[in-house]
């Protein structure tokens, strides 16, 4: 480390200088300008004095310039160089060497203030152990999901064999899978990997396994490569269900790989289904329908923002998955009925498309209409058999029986037109008018009887 000989020439009125540019202290002093030194040290050197001197540093403790403000700066010989430059370097002779690549200052060396100290030969140091050879990276494992009873399909049905493998993994660590099924996560260990770092399980898909999956297999504290997307559906699923299912696992992959890749988040795309009619574009009080978002940012905030016959609201769902998914099932309600336009926004980005639909009430629905007209034709059916079996009983009489037909008139007016106190017995006070309608009653039945009476007297003397 340089020393400042306690000889040195300081000059007068130093304390007072304060702090100072460069350029101010050129003429105070008799510093060299930037041009010369520059010519001495080279730029770099010129650069770093000016910086220096400005940022408060006395030009007396910068040993280049000792040339113009008289001071001397030197320093024990080492050993080894030490790379200081521009300096008187001490001898253990007791000489004094200057070590450039600057000129001399013209006052030459100072006088030595102490005996130069001697350097005993250096005993080496002992060589060190050698280091223990690094940690091995960890080995990251391929982890591979196979269908056994559909060999080469990537969707599975209830009661599908399943077999997943991972190989190449560190030997002798535990295995855990994180599952995330329709949003739902969680975490389970599933053994460990043998002597040579393979694991295997094989299972059957079961009813509650029905729905989307994206699964991470961990070895230790690796991940197995790659993430598992698949979908199980029910084992009477239809092919457009099968087409909607296989859509969105490709979409699954397509995000996974990307996630992979470090591109860009996608933006979110939301889908409306109507669970109870898969073909229609309508909603009838009563449906259950499913939203889904695929392909947004993961652990994101859900909302929807509702315009229902002109009010609109907004409201949070929930939150996307860890892939990015979200989803949600409910029912049309009554209060659902009219035009609706939905914005479902993931975080602070809006899904797309926006959903336009509409609700319409129960009694509209296709099947209610149906089973009305349905009703009504049988009813209508009904009554003109009825009609058509007293007109052909009516015909097969003829005019053989023409008392019966009298007696039937009666038998209707009595039962009928009474009232059904009086008909049945009871002994109850009547009002004025329902007497006054049984007295009209009674009248009639004595017309009709009169008049078949006269028809028999007819029949019997051949008139």
């Amino acid at each position: 480390m340089p020393i400042l000989d306690a000889n040195t020439r300081w000059g007068a009125g130093l304390g007072s200088l304060g702090q100072q540019s460069y350029s101010e202290l050129i003429a105070r002093l008799g510093l060299p300008s930037y041009a010369e030194l520059a010519a001495v040290y080279g730029d770099q050197v010129a650069a770093n004095i000016v910086a220096m001197v400005d940022s408060g540093v006395s030009p007396y403790n910068i040993r280049e310039l000792d040339s113009w403000t008289g001071a001397v700066h030197y320093e024990y010989a080492m050993p080894e160089p030490t790379g200081n430059v521009n300096i008187w370097v001490l001898q253990p002779s007791g000489q004094y060497v200057w070590s450039g690549p600057g000129p001399e200052p013209p006052g030459g060396p100072p006088a030595p203030s102490a005996p130069a100290p001697t350097w005993p030969e250096e005993v080496p140091e002992p060589a060190p152990p050698p280091a223990a050879p690094p940690a091995p990276a960890p080995r990251v494992g391929t982890v591979s999901l196979y269908n056994l009873t559909r060999p080469g399909s990537a969707t599975f049905y209830v009661g599908d064999y399943f077999l997943i493998e991972i190989r190449g993994a560190d030997p002798n660590r535990p295995v855990y899978a994180t599952g995330t099924q329709n949003g739902a996560t969680s975490t389970m260990q599933f053994g460990s990997t043998d002597a040579g770092g393979s694991f295997s399980v094989s299972g059957t898909m079961r009813p509650e396994d029905v729905g989307t999956w994206s699964e991470r297999w961990t070895v230790g504290e690796t991940l197995a490569q790659p993430v598992l997307v698949f979908a199980v559906l029910s084992a009477s699923a239809t092919p457009e269900a099968v087409a909607a299912a296989q859509a969105r696992q490709e979409a699954a992959e397509a995000e996974a790989a990307a996630k992979a890749a470090g591109a860009a988040p996608k933006v979110g795309r939301v889908s409306l289904y109507n669970l109870t009619r898969p073909d229609s574009d309508s909603f009838y009080v009563g449906d259950s329908f499913l939203i889904e978002i695929r392909g947004a940012e993961p652990n994101q905030p859900v909302y929807a923002t509702g315009t229902h016959n002109g009010a609109t609201s907004t409201m949070q769902f929930g939150s996307t998955d860890a892939g990015g998914s979200f989803s949600a099932i409910a029912t049309m309600g009554p209060d659902d009925v009219g035009t609706w336009s939905e914005r479902w926004t993931v975080g602070q980005t809006l899904a797309q498309p926006v959903l336009v639909f509409a609700v319409l009430p129960a009694s509209a629905a296709p099947e209610v209409v149906e089973e009305a007209a349905k009703a009504e034709e049988a009813a209508r059916a009904a009554e003109e058999a009825t009609k058509a079996e007293e007109e052909t009983a009516g015909e097969e009489a003829g005019e053989e029986k023409p008392a019966e037909g009298i007696w039937a008139a009666i038998e209707r007016i009595v039962s009928g037109g009474l009232a059904p106190s009086a008909a049945e017995g009871a002994e109850v006070a009547l009002t004025p008018a329902a007497e006054e309608q049984n007295w009209r009653k009674w009248a009639l039945v004595a017309v009709v009887a009169a008049l078949g009476l006269l028809m028999l007297t007819d029949r019997e003397t051949g008139r």
